[in-house]
């Protein structure tokens, strides 16, 4: 999968870009919002965020209205480190994008959102 491969370039696993795409995205989120958009197992959830902090990558900051819960945030090091592999993550989709004709990229959204709405039914109905 070429999303694997990315990762793999970055030094970072497919799972740990998932989630710290998502930190991008919702500054402030907290582990039980990224278990409740990705749907990986807590476990995975914990062991990402905590090599990300050990690391330097993240910050965690104490909820202001329950202490128990921590809001994840990127430190400066891991926003230079997020700006830097997400900036490139889009130049490759605009790149590869560009290699289809306008057509084929209708078509193409047009199946993903199809493919999405279909998704949403079948959960729906579960």
């Amino acid at each position: 999968m070429a999303y694997e491969e990315f990762a793999k370039q970055t030094g970072y696993s497919y799972t740990s870009i998932q989630i710290m795409h998502l930190i991008y995205n919702n500054p402030g989120c907290t582990q039980k919002m990224l278990n409740e958009k990705t749907l990986f197992p807590k476990q995975t959830i914990n062991a990402v965020i905590t090599n990300l902090y050990n690391n330097g990558v993240v910050v965690l900051r104490e909820d202001p209205e329950d202490r128990r819960i921590k809001d994840i945030y990127y430190s400066e090091l891991g926003a230079r480190t997020a700006d830097s592999i997400f900036a490139r993550a889009q130049a490759i989709v605009s790149r590869a994008m560009a290699g289809l004709g306008t057509e084929e990229r209708f078509a193409l959204i047009e199946a993903m959102e199809k493919f999405s709405n279909l998704m949403k039914d079948e959960i729906q109905d579960e």
